[in-house]
């Protein structure tokens, strides 16, 4: 048995076997083509760019669908990534000058800007390489013809255990099929792990070696409240966590039972039991929880999830859904609080010298 100490995400606690996700495509050799080749090869590079920016377009579909429209801009995002001549120029130019194939221009300009991202040492950096990185990873598998996804052959639950989770996995989960999700690398406010707690299922990041320590199918327990992962639990520790988990689904049908009841306390004053949302959509959860309206609506991130800052009209239609859905009910709108350890987008691709004094929160406004 090995616990491993990580940063909590998401709560929840879940016993389960371990799925190992390591899709991190292998170093691809550099080959030479003839001359001749050359414009197929280039060829080959926009018909995979073709593909991913289709396959991202249904992600976004999907998503928008399922979880709303502020989650389902981070594909857009990555749209847009693959449409910038700044980044895909390079990549035509190695295969003109160097006559290589296409996929290992591709592997080695990805590469090249996910390490100089990771190099810059700034989480805003760090985020984008992890979106290069996305990105990286759907078009050398078109490339070189990659399985679309080992998680569509599972054929029961599992929790996934892999090195970074990039927000296109988080937004693509199947929770029917994923219950927990443990990653190496990250931490709570990049936007994978925003996403993926919104889901509702026991997220720990920042596990560090936990893809080396663990193999695919053995026993894993998750913790998504104190940040711990246990692997090959022995019998008692798993008994006594299968006692915690029955404890706590009986104290949350408890809680079921309890939700239409009036929140009045034993001398009887009112309170007014509201909830907290990101995103528009999780005002359904709150009112089936038994909250009586939104206490305070986190405005950044309608900020965090698209590329560019959004507009008066995205606000607009954001609040309207809102209240659409509260029909009366309380919402307290935050403008936003949107500090140097969370802004992300296009006006943070040259950082202020002490982003933490500089134009921030209040002062967009």
């Amino acid at each position: 048995m090995e616990v491993i100490r990580g940063i909590p995400v998401s709560p929840g606690l879940v016993i389960g076997r371990a799925f190992v996700l390591d899709d991190a495509v292998e170093r691809i050799p550099r080959r030479r083509v003839a001359e001749a080749a050359v414009p197929r090869q280039l060829e080959r590079l926009d018909e995979a760019i073709e593909a991913a920016v289709h396959d991202l377009e249904c992600d976004r579909d999907r998503v928008a669908e399922s979880l709303g429209t502020e989650p389902a801009k981070i594909f857009e995002f990555h749209i847009g990534l693959l449409g910038d001549k700044t980044l895909i120029e390079p990549i035509r130019e190695q295969i003109r000058n160097e006559q290589v194939t296409a996929e290992f221009a591709v592997s080695e300009g990805f590469r090249t800007l996910v390490n100089q991202f990771r190099a810059m040492g700034n989480e805003v950096f760090r985020q984008k390489a992890d979106d290069v990185l996305d990105l990286d990873r759907r078009v050398l598998g078109k490339l070189i013809g990659l399985r679309e996804n080992r998680l569509a052959e599972l054929d029961e639950p599992v929790i996934m255990v892999t090195h970074e989770l990039t927000p296109t996995q988080a937004a693509s989960l199947d929770l029917d099929k994923i219950v927990g999700v443990t990653t190496d690398a990250g931490g709570r406010t990049a936007h994978s792990s925003i996403v993926a707690a919104a889901l509702g299922i026991p997220v720990v990041v920042g596990l560090q070696h936990l893809t080396s320590r663990v193999r695919d199918g053995e026993q894993l327990i998750v913790d998504g409240k104190s940040g711990v992962a246990i692997i090959r639990p022995d019998e008692e520790t798993i008994a006594q966590y299968e006692r915690d988990v029955e404890a706590m689904a009986s104290y949350q049908l408890g809680l079921r039972e309890l939700v239409r009841e009036k929140s009045v306390t034993r001398d009887g004053v009112a309170i007014s039991l509201q909830g907290n949302i990101e995103f528009p959509y999780e005002i359904e959860s709150v009112l089936e929880n038994g909250g009586e309206g939104v206490g305070l609506y986190r405005t950044e991130f309608l900020f965090l999830t698209s590329a560019d800052a959004p507009t008066e009209e995205d606000h607009f239609h954001a609040y309207k859904r809102s209240v659409e859905l509260l029909e009366g009910r309380p919402l307290t709108i935050r403008t936003l609080d949107l500090g140097a350890d969370k802004y992300t987008q296009k006006q943070a691709e040259t950082p202020e010298r002490n982003p933490f004094l500089g134009c921030r929160s209040i002062r967009f406004c």
